[in-house]
């Protein structure tokens, strides 16, 4: 969890029940070997699973009322944001698809130490090892 890591919060993942009080998150946590239940202090992240409620669907008046809805249009201006921030900061260079060479070398030996012997002959060589 990169953001948790970046604000410095602590992460409890996979909830299958969260209770909030007194500043803390008390949580029941999905492990292989059953339920595991984690307290933490908040500002905190929590990830749910599928086990956590049922989905909200939408009634036909709230689709209805979506639907004349429009979104709202904002500007650089309204935003206060320079044109100049917003240009791109990486030039490229070069685009390829990289060539994929896959040569396929059998060793043969009579035993494995011969054939173990016959491949680090084969990396020295090649300057590998």
């Amino acid at each position: 969890m990169i953001l948790t890591e970046e604000l410095s919060l602590p992460c409890i993942t996979i909830a299958k029940k969260i209770e909030v009080g007194n500043g803390t998150v008390r949580v029941e946590r999905v492990v292989p070997e059953g339920i595991e239940v984690v307290e933490t202090p908040l500002p905190a992240l929590v990830t749910v699973s599928n086990e956590l409620g049922l989905p909200r669907y939408p009634t036909m008046r709230a689709i209805m009322a979506a639907n004349r809805k429009r979104p709202a249009i904002w500007k650089l201006s309204d935003l206060s944001v320079d044109s100049a921030a917003l240009q791109p900061s990486l030039r490229l260079v070069d685009l390829f698809v990289p060539v994929q060479d896959q040569a396929c070398e059998f060793i043969d030996g009579s035993d494995e130490r011969e054939i173990a012997q016959k491949l680090f002959q084969k990396l020295r060589e090649t300057r590998l090892i």
